[in-house]
């Protein structure tokens, strides 16, 4: 996962619990309220934080509060590193996480390798478009950090006050526009691929949803409270 030197290669994808699917139809309704301000932002953060439930959400916030001191670096480190063998790359906050840890240790190579799988999972994850733009420039690949840059969410407001893009608080930004279309799209190919996986795992999607499957085995919904509050 960390090497730098090998393909990114992601596991086989697991089957959707019936809390991951709707998690993902409420993702993409914010990615699409992403057309009119930067409000949906913080949610798609704490949906992303929140994904396997409460007590691993808190652990990832501890991690995070271990990144503003240097010596809690290594700490940091091994809980995230946990975190992701216990619940898997398809969970990529705790990836986001290390490749920002590995960023502020200088570690850019790694880091890269780390926003390229994430970027392979949610391609529309606009912390890893960043902050690969980022890594990017710390490594000099200036071409590649443009080609990136391409990709990030643009502002919701553009530079400039012309029509036909009047809003109250400024022009609206067409690319922003473009950029929630492209992203909607992306999330409902993923949304598509994830369903087959489930359907080849255990049937027709419906009848793995109504059937209970999902609270049983190893598949029960990520926590038992809600999982992206």
């Amino acid at each position: 996962l960390i090497d730098p030197q090998s393909p990114v290669k992601l596991p086989q994808m697991p089957p959707m619990t019936s809390s991951e699917r709707e998690r993902r139809l409420v993702e993409m309704e914010a990615l699409e309220r992403l057309s009119d301000g930067d409000d949906a932002m913080q949610e798609l953060w704490d949906m992303w934080f929140s994904e396997r439930g409460s007590k691993a959400k808190a652990k990832l916030k501890d991690t995070d509060i271990m990144m503003a001191n240097p010596d809690l670096w290594p700490r940091s480190e091994t809980l995230l590193k946990e975190l992701i063998q216990e619940y898997g790359v398809y969970w990529v906050e705790p990836v986001n996480r290390l490749a920002t840890l590995y960023f502020l240790q200088g570690k850019f190579e790694q880091s890269r390798k780390l926003c390229k799988v994430i970027l392979k999972i949610k391609p529309w994850h606009f912390g890893a478009l960043s902050g690969i733009v980022g890594v990017c420039i710390a490594l000099g690949e200036r071409d590649e950090a443009r080609s990136w840059a391409l990709k990030r969410l643009p502002p919701a407001i553009a530079n400039t006050s012309f029509p036909p893009f009047e809003k109250v608080d400024g022009a609206a930004n067409p690319a922003r526009e473009e950029w929630v279309k492209r992203a909607l799209a992306e999330a409902k190919e993923a949304f598509s691929m994830a369903k087959e996986v489930t359907r080849q795992a255990f049937g027709l999607p419906e009848e793995y949803y109504s059937s209970g499957l999902t609270g049983e085995s190893n598949l029960i919904d990520d926590d038992h409270d809600m999982a992206w509050q």
